[in-house]
């Protein structure tokens, strides 16, 4: 095997790694931003049962209601803090989601940097044996790879619409082919 075989085999499997990974923090980042909603209904009912039981308790003039009032406010702290822990729960899990995915980006640059390689090498190798000149090196192109130097991903030098678009192409090329005309044609 040679080096850029092995490079590309190691490549591939750190690319499947960090997508693994990938997958594991958006679940984390999905899970803490249910938790941050369900959090902030939570509060926003329990500030709306204390104006109520405030007003009641002003309306009646009833005595005692400094005693709920502090285990109301200590219950409406906890839930701030809770809130809070989660938001910096969120913010670091979507922090390391976002340092994966590039580099994810990276190392989808390094497996294609290998797959140009070998084409290479291999037309190379064909041309010596056949006695013809070595393709021009736009065959990485035809086979599919994306040209050295142009954008990889579908982040590169996309507003966030189009990057939607390509990622559900891509998709959808992956599940049904010809539904792909279809939406091409909408």
């Amino acid at each position: 095997r040679s080096d850029t075989q092995r490079s590309l085999a190691e490549n591939k499997g750190q690319l499947a790694e960090k997508r693994t990974r990938a997958k594991a923090l958006a679940e984390a980042v999905n899970q803490s931003k249910g938790t941050i909603d369900a959090l902030k209904q939570a509060l926003d009912d329990k500030r709306a049962r204390l104006k109520a039981q405030q007003a009641a308790a002003a309306a009646m003039q009833a005595a005692g209601t400094d005693a709920d009032e502090d285990v109301t406010d200590q219950e409406l702290f906890d839930m701030l803090r809770r809130l809070a822990d989660a938001k910096t729960a969120y913010k670091q899990a979507y922090q390391d989601l976002k340092n994966v995915k590039s580099e994810i980006e990276y190392i989808q640059r390094l497996v294609d940097q290998c797959k140009r390689k070998l084409l290479m090498d291999f037309d190379q190798w064909y041309a010596s044996l056949s006695g013809q000149a070595p393709p021009e090196p736009t065959t990485a192109r035809s086979r599919g790879l994306p040209p050295q130097g142009q954008p990889q991903g579908p982040e590169d030098g996309l507003d966030p619409g189009e990057q939607f678009e390509q990622l559900e192409m891509a998709r959808l090329a992956a599940e049904d082919p010809d539904a792909c005309a279809f939406y091409q044609a909408r």
